[in-house]
């Protein structure tokens, strides 16, 4: 008798376990959904629920750069230009290197004309990524917004001459 209901224990216990680790796989492969459901929101132009799935991917994973980002940029598309720019500055403030986190808030920075804010950002994309054009783009946009022409053209022939595309 007794060795039935140590079967029976043992038994109870797998079954726990098994439901246990089958709830934390429906959970994990539902979370990786919402990412690619918010990705798909993005890429159709429904920035709204984007900004839903890829807030509801980071609620359960708060250290994904890849949803905040996604929220950002959704942040931006629907304007709201001071809510992507938090979401940006904790972004950097965490890892001043996060080269797409730098690009979306030189954007930004771009479009609401901060051009002092704007040189620092380009600065530091072109640190990270001398070879890519952006950073000197914005670099130019923020002279050129400084009224720094000559600075400004600098910027581009700076580019040209790292890149080998000098004339």
């Amino acid at each position: 008798m007794k060795q039935n209901s140590n079967l029976d224990y043992m038994y109870s216990r797998m079954i726990i376990k098994f439901l246990i680790l089958s709830l934390l796989c429906v959970s994990s492969m539902a979370n990786a959904n919402n990412l690619q459901i918010a990705n798909e929101y993005y890429d159709n132009g429904d920035y709204h629920k984007s900004v839903y799935y890829y807030m509801k991917y980071s609620s359960s994973n708060p250290g994904s750069d890849e949803a905040k980002i996604g929220v950002a940029r959704s942040n931006i598309k629907l304007h709201k230009y001071q809510k992507a720019l938090l979401q940006l500055d904790e972004l950097i403030e965490i890892n001043p290197y996060n080269f797409d986190a730098l690009f979306l808030r030189a954007d930004i920075l771009s479009i609401q004309k901060l051009w002092s804010r704007l040189l620092l950002d380009a600065e530091a994309l072109i640190q990270i990524k001398p070879l890519d054009k952006s950073g000197y783009m914005y670099l130019d946009m923020a002279y050129v917004g400084l009224g720094d022409e000559q600075s400004a053209k600098a910027a581009i022939e700076r580019y040209e001459l790292i890149s080998g595309q000098a004339k």
